[in-house]
């Protein structure tokens, strides 16, 4: 502590070895033209490289990574195979909890795979990627959406728990709810997405696609007030809402997913619903919706009264949707709900976002599945590239190669 008070050359130069040392690791990471930049400001992939590097800092004999492809596009997955393969050959021991099952075997010696908390089987990738039952487990081959009741008793198998309740169709008309004409958004002097113009209409999902750094985080910040638009207007029923704060947009209807399974992972499940809910509803109201929440996601009624940290992340990121459901959205804005999840867990999922709009609910969906969210789960597509729209059009006449055209420039 004296030393550093003092500046004296003792701290000079230890001051010098560390940054030297820093230095090392973002070279090693391939990062040290970026030693300098603002952490905030780089691309998702960049971050999560120097993620992993600062875990290496500190020479550790044991790496320990929990999905951290998770959100990248191929050239971000390309440089952290990159980093954990020279990790690796550096003598470090690595632990890797992912999905994307491509990148695994790609870096990985041995395979472990869990189904439900326990181990199923390990070895080689190879092996793994021939073994049926990790297939039909992991892969969900042949499985089919569960039909489930509002009160869930307790033993019921896992699957069920995962699976939202079906709901009837909606006859809701599907005009026109929310227009954002030619807007602009941003952070501070940087303009991300630029003059966009998108409808969501009630009863409708519009599926937003784009590579990382496309925009589209940034343009359903400015839907929903976090961010203010620059240019433009957004009009919701008809009625400028472009200099509403973001509180005033949710009392209106327009409920915000994002992603991350955003929710408070002290409070229990309940709480968070609880925290949810409309101002100015009675008792009886709130406990109903609180049920028809419940009645949606029977897993939610199970952990009722557990603390949402508890939950896997499937059943947070319900609880998340679970959230908003809560709040009577008539305008749900939904980031990348499938981020980092089994793709069991992501037919439940898009299913469940599917019958939102059932109820007339506008829904619009940024995903990266492209083929999943086209077969079935939106009627309108939406692109970004570089900030501006490159594509709309009816999801029956999108293909996969048209988005992903977009993806490659």
């Amino acid at each position: 502590m004296i030393p550093a008070l003092l500046r004296l050359p003792s701290f000079r130069r230890q001051r010098r070895e560390d940054v030297q040392a820093a230095l090392e690791v973002l070279r090693f990471a391939g990062l040290e033209d970026l030693a300098a930049a603002d952490a905030q400001s780089l691309p998702l992939g960049t971050r999560r490289l120097l993620e992993v590097a600062r875990a290496l800092a500190g020479a550790p004999g044991v790496v320990l990574l929990d999905e951290p492809a998770a959100g990248l596009d191929e050239a971000g997955i390309e440089g952290l195979q990159t980093l954990i393969s020279r990790a690796r050959d550096a003598g470090a021991t690595i632990v890797l909890v992912e999905h994307n099952v491509p990148f695994v075997m790609s870096v990985a010696d041995s395979v472990w795979v869990m189904n439900l908390g326990k181990p199923l089987v390990n070895g080689t990738p190879e092996e793994i990627r021939n073994n049926a039952a990790v297939l039909d487990v992991y892969l969900g081959r042949g499985a089919q959406p569960l039909d489930t009741v509002a009160k869930v008793a307790k033993g019921v198998a896992a699957e069920q728990l995962l699976a939202p309740a079906e709901v009837a169709p909606s006859t809701v008309g599907a005009g026109p709810l929310l227009v954002a004409d030619r807007v602009s958004v941003g952070y501070g002097d940087l303009t991300v997405v630029r003059e966009v113009s998108v409808e969501l209409n009630a009863g409708r999902t519009t599926a937003l696609f784009g590579r990382n750094g496309a925009g589209k985080t940034t343009l359903l910040g400015g839907l929903s007030g976090l961010l203010p638009a620059g240019t433009g207007t957004i009009h919701l029923d008809g009625r400028d809402i472009t200099s509403l704060k973001p509180w005033t947009r949710a009392a209106k209807g327009i409920a915000l997913v994002q992603e991350g399974k955003r929710i408070f992972r002290g409070l229990t499940v309940h709480e968070n619903l609880v925290l949810a809910l409309p101002r100015g509803l009675t008792r009886a109201a709130a406990a109903e919706r609180i049920d028809q929440v419940c009645d949606r996601f029977p897993v939610l009624a199970v952990r009722r009264n557990h603390r949402a940290g508890s939950l896997s992340g499937g059943q947070q990121q319900m609880l998340a949707l679970g959230s908003a459901l809560a709040a009577g959205p008539r305008v749900l804005l939904i980031d990348e709900p499938s981020s980092g999840l089994a793709p069991v867990v992501v037919q439940e999922l898009l299913t469940a976002v599917s019958r939102f709009k059932q109820e007339g609910v506008a829904v619009l969906l940024v995903e990266q599945l492209v083929e999943e969210v086209l077969n079935g789960h939106a009627e309108q597509v939406v692109v970004l590239d570089g900030g501006k729209l490159v594509h709309s059009a009816d999801a029956t006449s999108t293909s996969v190669d048209e988005i992903a055209a977009s993806y490659v420039g």
